[in-house]
């Protein structure tokens, strides 16, 4: 790999340096070394023949000791201190050590979050680190797509074998519990990693293009996140896949990851003043828009009807995305997509920079999958007539008459700018060691729960086993009204707690013990039957009305005032008690006592998605905080200040209505986190209405609003809306929006005989359940039976403006590819 230089012995320091000169540079384009950070090698004991103390690292300093490496046989590598201790960092950021070939029958390699090890890549076997290709394929099989911060963005750089990652509370609430997490590349073998690091929790990244890292390997990996979809792991997806002849361990975990590397710009809104209408995007030199008879049309035939400024080919880069959609209205892609990873990269730019997306039909088709809006967001298109496009373009912008059709496609390009900027606030490198530490994090909670359901099955006879979510208080000692905002204080779950993946919570009143009831002996006892590890809790404030179920022990009465004042400190403080409650939870679903849910399609649906920062519910995306004093939903300044939304002016950010939404387990976490903070600053940290007037209000909002100051922190929230057509917000059939149909899961504003006439036609029809070896994909494309036989008439809420139409949406839009 290095010229001319003779093969000495490492030790022979003076004479090594001496023979060191001009004529001993690497190669160009030859890529000699592997950088394996966190990762310490076996060392040459006493030999440091570069730097000094107290000297920083540099690039030459690093240069002269893989050349001094390169030119002694017996020499693996070189090793760099990392560390933060100052005292180390004083002796050792100076000083490079060697990898003793000695070293490997010893092990070689182990994890060291202090060090970083660059290992020669002729050498790699011998540490038992086999590839699948070449070491050439590190390097240039899949080049990354650069954004505004360069190739960093990517989870792997190029040339990056594996990396350890940092788990700690930046990605959790809460401490670590899990072991060492190492991100690979796919093209590393598992088993050989496995072999390196027996106890880490091992997650192969896979590129889209590369292998399948589990192709033909025996064991090894406990986790992938990839870029590539099949038929098991459609877009935004996770599943699982069991090792053959291996059923009794846990499965790999395999969790889609969004292949756009980054959000392209800092703010929300209109990227400044449009100057053009129209540019066009190719996604190859040879790429071709169709024509309007069908006919190909190439860059240059778009160059002749656009001009050359107007049409930009992809390169790679930042600087010409930005160019080709900043500063028009209009964007039309030409290219063939179904082979590129989705979603575009390009097209997360044209909704960044609010350009409208003209797109080929395979995109707009596929655009449901990512959010519920996203068809609305971009125009999909068969053939184009890019000669007459421009005209028709600026006729529709600058005409009175279709004020409306410009107003549509800015209002959705915005309102989708948003979701994107929510799920890529942190570079996709960032965002991978996230996926990756959670998806151990969840592998552990798994094994816990198995813990403890193992434990609780032995100490007790299964016959007299209470389920989960209907323990009576006097049998299991659970306090029904035990709870404290401190975490040390958090309160018991009840028995079994420990292996609880999913709770049901329900806000509900003092006294609507009949609601309680009915949903006790419907869909929330369908759940306790089919589901051991979900548990069911209601949620009271304090009162004075009587609680006449208060011994069946699923009831909290939390230390909030019963008010409807105090419904947003209520809903916070059911997070924390559910939080410290149920160390091992997944999931946790909010819902509204009056809710009648097909629990077996929601289940199926949690199975089928990464509890990575997840949210999912029915969204609320423009809503405007009250701000008349005599409103119960008032708010003041001082709760929620003013906002300066470009487009809408003071409005909440996005949130699920409370019917009924779902949440990752680690983003309640941060949610608590953060509130608990926010509570103990207030004089005395009474949970009254002095402390409730001081957040926004009602509950739901305040929740979004907890969520954003996440986003603006700087942390990633994957934010769901696709399954809008899900909800029923009244059980009417005749409604004009969110009616009930035979795909309905989700129906608000139930009475108790109404609930259980929805549950007798369920369970007549057998339809209630759905197998656990289903996935969501069936539950989402699943026909129900018809419950318009339990349909009341209702009457809909009237707009206050008379001119103002109802909010439009998709009736037929489904997220079908799950």
């Amino acid at each position: 790999m290095v010229r001319c230089c003779p093969r000495t012995a490492l030790l022979a320091t003076t004479v090594l340096l001496a023979s060191i000169g001009p004529d001993c540079e690497a190669q160009p384009g030859v890529w000699r070394y592997l950088e394996l950070p966190g990762v310490r090698c076996e060392e040459v004991v006493g030999v440091h023949p570069l730097g000094s103390v107290g000297q920083p690292w540099t690039d030459e300093l690093l240069a002269t000791a893989e050349a001094l490496c390169d030119v002694d046989a017996e020499c693996l590598g070189v090793m760099r201190y990392i560390g933060t201790l100052e005292a180390h960092c004083n002796d050792w950021c100076g000083r490079p050590q060697f990898c003793a070939a000695s070293g490997v029958s010893e092990g070689g390699l182990s994890l060291n979050s202090a060090w970083a090890s660059f290992i020669k890549v002729e050498r790699l076997a011998e540490l038992g680190l086999g590839l699948r290709g070449t070491p050439h394929d590190l390097f240039w099989t899949w080049p990354t797509s650069g954004g505004p911060s360069g190739e960093v963005a990517a989870p792997l750089r190029r040339g990056e074998l594996l990396r350890p990652l940092a788990c700690g509370d930046e990605v959790l609430a809460e401490p670590w519990r899990g072991p060492a997490v190492v991100l690979l590349s796919s093209l590393l073998r598992p088993a050989d990693a496995r072999r390196l690091f027996p106890e880490a929790c091992l997650v192969a990244h896979r590129p889209f293009g590369a292998p399948d890292p589990e192709d033909g390997a025996v064991g090894g990996l406990d986790g992938v996140i990839t870029e590539v979809e099949d038929k098991e792991l459609p877009v935004f997806s996770a599943a699982l896949r069991r090792r053959v002849g291996d059923e009794a361990s846990l499965p790999t975990w395999r969790y889609h990851f969004d292949a756009a590397h980054e959000f392209p710009v800092p703010l929300l809104g209109p990227a400044g003043s449009k100057r053009h209408i129209l540019s066009a995007y190719f996604l190859t030199r040879d790429s071709t828009c169709e024509g309007p008879k069908g006919e190909p049309l190439s860059v240059e035939d778009v160059v002749a009807a656009l001009s050359p400024e107007h049409v930009h080919v992809e390169d790679g880069t930042h600087k010409t995305r930005e160019a080709a959609f900043k500063h028009y209205r209009f964007t039309l892609f030409c290219g063939n997509f179904t082979d590129q990873p989705f979603p575009p990269q390009a097209l997360v730019y044209s909704i960044a920079y609010v350009a409208y997306a003209l797109v080929p039909e395979f995109v707009h088709w596929k655009g449901s999958r990512l959010f519920f809006h996203m068809p609305d967001a971009a125009q999909g298109y068969r053939t184009m007539d890019v000669a007459n496009l421009e005209p028709y373009l600026e006729d529709m912008v600058n005409n009175p008459a279709k004020e409306k059709i410009a107003e549509f496609k800015e209002t959705f390009a915005l309102l989708v700018q948003q979701l994107l900027w929510y799920r890529y606030r942190e570079p996709a490198r960032r965002r991978a060691e996230v996926a990756a530490c959670l998806l151990c994090d969840g592998r552990q909670r798994e094994l816990r729960r198995q813990a403890a359901a193992s434990a609780a099955a032995a100490a007790a006879p299964a016959a007299s086993a209470p389920a989960l979510g209907s323990q009576g208080a006097g049998a299991s000692g659970f306090p029904a009204v035990a709870y404290a905002v401190s975490a040390a204080g958090g309160g018991a779950g009840g028995p079994g707690a420990a292996a609880v993946a999913v709770v049901f919570c329900a806000m509900s009143r003092r006294g609507a013990h009949g609601l309680r009831s009915v949903v006790r002996e419907t869909w929330g006892r369908a759940i306790a039957e089919a589901h051991p590890g979900a548990a069911q809790r209601f949620f009271v404030g304090r009162g004075e009305a009587v609680q006449e179920d208060v011994g069946l022990g699923d009831v909290i009465e939390l230390p909030v005032p019963e008010s409807y004042r105090t419904l947003n400190l209520k809903a916070l403080t059911l997070l924390s008690w559910t939080f410290h409650a149920f160390p091992n939870l997944q999931w946790i679903v909010r819902h509204d006592d009056d809710v009648y849910l097909r629990a077996g399609a929601l289940m199926a649906q949690l199975a089928a998605r990464p509890p990575v920062r997840y949210y999912w519910g029915m969204f609320d995306h423009g809503s405007a905080p009250v701000r008349d004093p005599e409103h119960q939903h008032y708010n003041s300044y001082e709760q929620f200040p003013k906002q300066q939304h470009p487009a809408w002016g003071d409005i909440f950010p996005p949130y699920a209505r409370g019917i009924l939404w779902a949440m990752s387990a680690d983003l309640m976490g941060l949610l608590v986190a953060d509130f608990l903070e926010e509570i103990s600053a207030q004089p005395g940290a009474v949970l009254d209405e002095r402390a409730a007037n001081s957040m926004p209000h009602p509950d739901d909002p305040a929740v979004g609003v907890l969520v954003t100051s996440l986003v603006r922190r700087g942390i990633s929230v994957n934010l769901d809306d696709r399954d809008l057509n899900s909800y029923s917000l009244n059980p009417a059939c005749n409604s004009t929006f969110s009616n009930i149909h035979n795909r309905t899961w989700i129906v608000h504003h139930v009475k108790p005989e109404t609930m259980r006439c929805m549950w007798n036609l369920d369970t007549a029809e057998g339809a209630f359940g759905v197998a656990d070896g289903n996935s969501a994909i069936d539950a989402s494309k699943r026909l129900f039976p018809d419950l318009c036989l339990c349909s009341e008439e209702v009457e809909e809420e009237a707009f206050e403006d008379d001119e103002e139409e109802p909010f439009w949406y998709d009736k037929t839009r489904f997220n079908n590819a799950r």
